[in-house]
């Protein structure tokens, strides 16, 4: 993500309070989609144990939810904040289960198709 770490930390902090808000509604998919764009904020503060818990969070809301895009969505920042912190074996495993999910389900969207072994 190409993001200063100033403009990082104020939507990090709109993120949060977006958070609090949904989680307050009980709206599961704003608590999920708020989640990943937390976890992207973090990502760029070096923060990346929060990061993957904000992701896996994330992951685990839109599996509930049963939406392909958000889980594929959540499945790639993973495969990205392995990536970062040099675990490229399981960065793969998060990968290859992003893609195959888009391809099941028609879904062409995504920074995933770069990584397409």
């Amino acid at each position: 993500m190409a993001m200063d770490r100033g403009a990082a930390v104020q939507a990090g902090a709109l993120f949060e309070e977006a958070l609090l808000l949904y989680r307050e509604l009980n709206d599961l998919i704003g608590i999920a989609t708020s989640l990943v764009y937390l976890g992207r904020t973090t990502q760029c503060e070096d923060n990346l144990d929060r990061t993957v818990a904000l992701f896996e969070e994330g992951l685990a809301c839109f599996r509930k939810l049963g939406l392909p895009r958000g889980i594929a969505w959540s499945l790639d920042n993973l495969g990205d904040s392995a990536r970062i912190q040099g675990h490229y074996d399981q960065a793969a495993i998060y990968y290859r289960e992003s893609l195959q999910l888009c391809q099941e389900q028609g879904i062409r969207a995504g920074s995933l198709w770069r990584f397409i072994i």
